[in-house]
């Protein structure tokens, strides 16, 4: 039934929300920029796309009476999972190579973390062009995942993941 004299209200508030929608500058998947200690210069170039689980923690469950209380218990290290693009050099996927060789030696020894950790920074990029860190934390490699390679996909660009994780869980900065 409408209202008399002024309209629907519920017209009204869909027109409201809607012009706080349009003005709203809501962030975009786009919008970021991984920047890793020692990586070629041009590694953002390559960086396609970044996924995580930023906070993750773990709780335990204690039985009281009939109902469970749950305490945290700890917090799991952030993986980060990025899927990169290569040069025809062969750059990323070789300093990959390379950081992996820091960590395990072709005669079986571990290296220490010293030698093979590195800071990943992750920075949220703006409309006019600057950039906010949003996350620091201290990685290590942990796969270069599966290389795919097709003459039926002429034209595609090659792809390929690798999987970070963090050092020590809890460290945070988001």
């Amino acid at each position: 039934m409408p209202v008399i004299g002024g309209g629907d209200p519920n017209i009204a508030a869909m027109r409201q929300i809607s012009k706080q929608m349009v003005q709203t500058p809501f962030r975009e998947g786009w919008q970021f920029r991984v920047e890793i200690e020692s990586a070629p210069s041009d590694w953002d170039l390559y960086c396609k796309e970044v996924s995580q689980t930023p906070i993750e923690l773990e709780v335990k469950s204690k039985r009281v009476g009939a109902h469970y209380l749950n305490y945290y218990s700890g917090a799991q290290p952030v993986g980060l999972s990025l899927t990169m693009r290569d040069n025809e050099d062969g750059r990323i996927f070789k300093w990959m190579e390379q950081w992996v060789g820091k960590v395990v030696y072709p005669d079986g020894t571990w290296g220490l973390p010293i030698d093979y950790l590195r800071t990943c920074k992750i920075f949220d990029r703006l409309r006019d062009g600057s950039e906010a860190l949003r996350q620091e934390l201290r990685v290590q490699p942990l796969t270069i995942g599966e290389l795919t390679e097709s003459v039926d996909r002429s034209g595609a660009l090659l792809e390929f993941p690798i999987t970070l994780v963090e050092f020590r869980g809890g460290e945070i900065n988001y």
